[in-house]
């Protein structure tokens, strides 16, 4: 609407009616599916049988330690990149934006330190810990001194909500950020986690240091993302971790919310934040160390710095944003290969920008060629190691052209099936966005109904904002290419959260756009609440240990299924600290605290691999003794486990079997049996 009108014209009030027409018809049809939300919303506080009284207070101060060991982290990291900002000359327009870059380059620095030590195998837990403390202490240090010179009463201050659905958003926003919090008081249960995200790193700190997993091809991805959780796991542990992935999350709903009030004012910086605080996807992946909220926190925060080059004034000094933009690009392709989408689209964005308004950054050579070489900086050493592990700096992708480490052709198309359109097919290409927001729901497919109610907003895409133009630009672009390249729409978390910030943006520009967006958002947080508090049930049970009714190690047995958590106790317990372990079925390695092997669903099981090299029980012994096992877990029906991953040509022959079961028989010796898994000593 033209700002020198207050009254809408006719066709924009013919779009207000469809806009609100369609936004009901869309939750009508969502909320046809919830019948009653009491009993999911009541599963989420559910409790095991009350333990002892007595021990409610152990179990809170447990959680009360794990909280504050990632809120001194976070300091440690926000002040480190305080520094680093001012030292670079990065002045951004508001506190909101301010405090998340600064965290961001302090995050960044400490994973590049992390990085750095595991190179040079000194991933000892003293030294690590020692470093770390050392950094917290600065930090509070460093924030005393600055809380002396600026008190309290001269402290930026943030205008508060106005109109009640702002209000009522803002109050799901905190909420659901508390909730975030709250499921970092349990340890870590996520499979996920167990295997990939927090199992490598307890591999490494059990080897002191980046090795590589022969077995694994998953380990050769980049683990930034990862070495950001490893801050908890040496200060405390799971908890920890899961808890820096809710501080992400807040530090990127803070984000958002410095974006739109730099663009549109302190209302839209509200929305952006109720929407992004909001959003399923950001929510149930703060819930566990994944790594998609940092994913979208970095691509934010370098499509910020992108857009702030190419907006940039005549005089203003471009070479420190340069370079930041090169570090948080590095660092998108470093936590995940993924964001090379957002990276893509960036550039494609550029270049419809370009043409048709014929404007072009004002960067210099020299300013790309700085920040080239910071993202090289960042992701260099990455590409580096999987050339020295691999002989291919991309492994497992252009394996077949590169490379001495290489997929069959079977697992290799398993593996791109498995990364586009796992576990759902979306159907054609019109009805994805229903599909997508439609229930049923579930953990890996969860973004209400919000988006597909708002998509009459777009018809307003018309902001008189160049940078807003060019920021939805970008997002046209990112949209057809992300979903043709996977269908996982966790993959796509940083492209949601900017469509909300873009939303929270044009609602400023749309007749009552932003009460409308606000009422839209609240109700989609309502409706959204029983399926969160079902899953949070379902899938992590944490009131026992909001209650004080469950200590961890009772969490731990009750969550974690008898055939994975009581053989993992058992080598923790019974074996030496370098004693190495075979996981041949069951992945889940981070609770032996032992170094280990395990193998991938798109690779042929390491038995039945070396079964088939050597043709001898014998050479399988003589291989586990140079990779230095000690013990192998395998499960009770059999040594191969799962066979449904293995191609037909890759099935165990008759004589293959047969070596198999002579080495169970000849070189292993029971020793820890549970009713689905067995743990054998290694003779010999």
């Amino acid at each position: 609407m033209s700002p020198n009108r207050s009254i809408p014209s006719l066709r924009e009030m013919g779009l207000l009616g469809f806009s609100g027409a369609w936004a009901l018809f869309v939750f009508i049809r969502y909320g046809e599916k919830i019948h009653n939300p009491l009993p999911l919303i009541l599963s989420a506080f559910q409790t095991p049988r009350p333990g002892a009284p007595t021990a409610a207070l152990s179990i809170w101060l447990g959680s009360l330690a794990a909280f504050l060991a990632s809120f001194l982290i976070d300091l440690a990291l926000w002040r480190l990149g305080r520094r680093l900002g001012s030292w670079l000359g990065i002045k951004p327009s508001n506190i909101l934006l301010k405090i998340p870059i600064e965290f961001g380059l302090g995050a960044t620095a400490v994973v590049e330190l992390w990085l750095a030590l595991g190179f040079m195998n000194l991933w000892y837990r003293l030294l690590l810990a020692v470093l770390l403390l050392g950094l917290a202490l600065w930090a509070l240090w460093d924030t005393a001194k600055d809380w002396g010179k600026k008190p309290p009463n001269r402290m930026p201050k943030i205008p508060m909500p106005q109109g009640f659905c702002h209000r009522v958003l803002a109050c799901f926003g905190v909420f659901y950020l508390l909730l975030s919090f709250a499921h970092g008081c349990a340890p870590e249960t996520w499979t996920d986690s167990l295997v990939y995200h927090l199992g490598f790193l307890a591999d490494w700190l059990a080897r002191h240091g980046m090795a590589d997993m022969p077995t694994h091809s998953l380990i050769t991805f980049p683990f930034a993302g990862e070495l950001y959780f490893l801050n908890g796991v040496i200060l405390q542990g799971t908890e920890a971790a899961k808890m820096l992935n809710a501080w992400a999350f807040l530090a990127l709903v803070l984000f958002c919310g410095g974006w739109a009030m730099e663009w549109k004012g302190p209302q839209a910086a509200w929305l952006a934040m109720g929407l992004t605080a909001s959003f399923p996807a950001l929510l149930l992946n703060a819930w566990t160390t994944q790594v998609e909220n940092l994913l979208a926190f970095f691509t934010l925060l370098w499509i910020y710095v992108v857009l702030r080059l190419w907006t940039a004034g005549k005089g203003e000094r471009l070479g420190p944003w340069a370079l930041l933009a090169g570090i948080f690009g590095g660092m998108i392709l470093s936590i995940k290969y993924t964001g090379v989408i957002v990276l893509a689209a960036a550039f494609l964005g550029f270049l419809w920008q370009g043409f048709v308004t014929r404007q072009w950054t004002g960067l210099k050579p020299s300013g790309v060629f700085l920040g080239a070489a910071a993202a090289l900086g960042i992701l260099g050493p990455w590409f580096l190691r999987n050339f020295c592990w691999t002989g291919n700096p991309v492994y497992p992708y252009l394996d077949s052209w590169m490379g001495s480490r290489h997929l069959s052709d079977f697992h290799r198309e398993q593996l791109i099936w498995f990364s586009r359109s796992f576990p759902y097919d979306l159907g054609p290409w019109w009805k994805t966005p229903w599909n997508l927001t439609m229930p049923p729901v579930s953990i890996f497919n969860f973004l209400g109904p919000l988006y597909l109610a708002a998509l009459p907003c777009l018809f307003w895409a018309r902001s008189g904002n160049p940078a807003l133009r060019f920021f939805l630009r970008i997002l046209i672009c990112a949209f057809p290419v992300g979903f043709y390249v996977t269908q996982i729409p966790r993959f796509h978390i940083p492209l949601f959260v900017a469509l909300g910030l873009s939303l929270a943006c044009l609602g400023e520009e749309i007749p009552l756009g932003g009460k409308g967006l606000a009422l839209a958002a609240s109700l989609s947080a309502a409706l959204c609440l029983p399926f969160l508090c079902g899953m949070s049930s379902h899938y992590f049970s944490c009131g026992g240990i909001w209650f004080g009714f469950e200590s961890r190690q009772g969490y731990l047995d009750r969550m974690i299924p008898a055939e994975n958590y009581q053989w993992a106790s058992w080598i923790k317990d019974h074996t030496a600290r370098d004693a190495g372990v075979l996981l041949t079925s069951d992945p889940r390695g981070y609770y032996m605290d032992r170094p280990f092997y395990s193998y991938m669903i798109f690779e042929p099981p390491p038995l039945y691999e070396w079964a088939h090299r050597w043709g001898d029980a014998a050479g399988i012994a003589r291989r586990l003794k140079e990779m230095g096992v000690d013990y192998l877990v395998a499960p009770a029906t059999g040594p191969l486990g799962d066979e449904s991953w293995l191609s037909p040509g890759e099935k165990p022959t008759g004589k293959e079997r047969a070596i198999l079961q002579r080495f169970f028989k000849s070189d292993l010796k029971p020793a820890f049996t549970t009713k689905d898994q067995v743990v054998y000593q290694v003779l010999g």
